[in-house]
Parts: structure tokens; C-alpha cells; sequence
């Protein structure tokens, strides 16, 4: 961890949520308001069938032909959880499973870890993805497009193609450098990203929310159908979690703004 006074520098000159969108979002879902049952049945609606469940085995199909029966009581445990700051044992657990990319599959680069969470698990998060995208373009530099909303990939793929004519018809030298960060989700640091997020200007209830997603989490691999011993989760951001996205985007941020403020032109995809 930085030492404080490197770290404050390092979040200097950031972006803050702007005061006005707390007010917009009154009327709706303030982001630091109480869970609402309306909010968890519009995170159900949105979700698609057939995707495979979490550890508990109960899939989205089934909240949402039992949601009359469940409802009322999956909000009272969730709201629950959230103000005691602990979510139950069955959303803290994820499932890991393997999924191919490319190449050569006997390389484990070329496979990809994805957590397979529980359903009143990821309702949470979309809630709260809900919440935090109404204000992502506020913080977010419009280079960066990824899980921003009205955003698009191709983007930044214009932009590299107008600076490189643009350059050249004025016969500017230019550099590029493509870097990828391998792994991504799984190298972000809960404090670090506590500390950028309160760097944005978010609430603190909005982060207290978050951070109890990721409290006392623990994860247990699937390995040829069977599920070896849980283990804690002591950083990343979970694949197949609403907020992972721009959880990373928003922990990324500061690094891309520092590069920005010494001269270069940096488009991330």
C-alpha cells in the first residue's frame, strides 16, 4: 500500500459525481437510498433465462415464477444484509469455472475463470449497477469507453484512425503502444479501489453497499465436476457480476488520468 501522502497525489485533479445528480436520482433510486422492491423486480425482468446458477442451484427462472411468494422476503434479507454490512454465506461463495478462449488449450492462459454467483447475488449488484451508471459518464474521461453508457469500442477505434491521418497530413512523428493488462478483473485491490471511488466524490453509502459485496468473500473451484474446499477472495472484481465492469473501469481511471495529465494521448478500449 502507497503511503498517504502518494497516494492523495496520485487521485489529485480527478472528477467528482456531480451534486445535481444525487437530486435527479431522488425520485428514483438515490445511490445511497434503501433497497426497493420495485428496484429488484426490474433487476429480475432484466436477467436471462438459462444461464447457469450459483452454488445454491436456483436459477433466475425460479425467483421469477415464485417472485408474488418470494419477494417481499428476498428484500427484507438483502436490506438486512446490507445494513449489518454481511451477506449471507451462499452469496458470498462463488463457484469457478473454466471457460476456453483460444489457442492452444493446454496453456491456462488461453482459458478464462468465470464465477458462477448466486441469484439474489447478482440482483443485488445489478440494483446497484443500475444506480452507478446513471453517473459513470460524470467521472470517466470520454477516452474511455468501456462500461460507460453510450459509449462504443469502435469509439476509440475513430479516434486512433483521426489522429494517425491527422498526424500524417501534417506531418507530425507519432508513436503508439498497445498494452494489455492480462487478467484484469482479478488484479484489482479492494482498498485501492475504496479509496478512488471515494476519490470520484461517490457517497458513503453507496460505497458501504458495494464493499459489502465483496466482504469475507470466498471462492471454490469446479475441477472435473466436483468442488474442492472454499477459499477468501483477498482481491479482483467477479466475472459475471453486474458492477465488475465498471468497478474496473472506475479503479483504472486515476492510472489513465495521471498518463493524461503528462502529455499523452491515451484512448483505452
Amino acid at each position: 500500500m502507497a503511503e498517504p501522502e502518494v497516494a492523495q497525489s496520485f487521485y489529485e485533479g480527478l472528477p467528482n459525481v456531480p451534486e445535481e445528480d444525487h437530486a435527479e436520482l431522488e425520485d428514483h433510486a438515490e445511490l445511497e437510498a434503501e433497497l426497493s422492491a420495485q428496484e429488484l423486480q426490474e433487476a429480475l425482468q432484466s436477467m436471462q433465462s438459462g444461464k447457469a446458477p450459483g452454488i445454491d442451484g436456483l436459477p433466475a427462472d425460479f425467483y421469477k415464477d415464485l417472485w408474488p411468494v418470494i419477494g417481499d422476503d428476498l428484500l427484507s434479507v438483502l436490506r438486512d444484509s446490507l445494513s449489518n454490512g454481511r451477506l449471507p454465506l451462499s452469496c458470498r461463495r462463488a463457484v469457478l469455472t473454466l471457460l476456453p478462449k483460444k489457442g492452444d488449450l493446454q496453456e491456462i492462459k488461453n482459458w478464462r475463470p468465470v464465477s458462477l454467483l448466486c441469484t439474489d447475488y447478482k440482483l443485488l449488484s445489478k440494483v446497484l449497477a443500475t444506480r452507478l451508471r446513471k453517473v459513470m459518464e460524470h467521472v470517466i474521461h470520454v477516452d474511455q469507453t468501456y462500461c460507460v453508457p453510450s459509449r462504443l469500442i469502435t469509439d476509440n477505434v475513430t479516434l486512433i484512425r483521426d489522429v494517425l491521418d491527422l498526424s500524417g497530413s501534417l506531418g507530425c512523428e507519432l508513436g503508439l503502444i498497445s498494452l494489455d493488462q492480462e487478467k484484469a478483473f482479478d488484479r484489482v485491490e479492494h482498498q485501492c479501489l475504496w479509496q478512488t471511488l471515494e476519490a470520484f466524490g461517490f457517497s458513503s453509502g453507496l460505497i458501504a453497499k458495494i464493499q459489502v459485496l465483496y466482504r469475507d468473500i470466498e471462492s471454490v473451484l469446479k475441477i472435473n465436476g466436483s468442488l474442492c474446499a472454499s477459499f477468501e477472495a483477498q482481491r479482483g472484481v467477479r466475472q459475471g457480476c453486474s458492477l465488475s465492469g465498471m468497478l474496473y473501469s472506475l479503479a483504472i481511471e486515476p492510472f489513465l488520468h495521471r498518463v493524461k495529465v503528462t502529455g499523452f494521448l491515451f484512448s483505452w478500449l
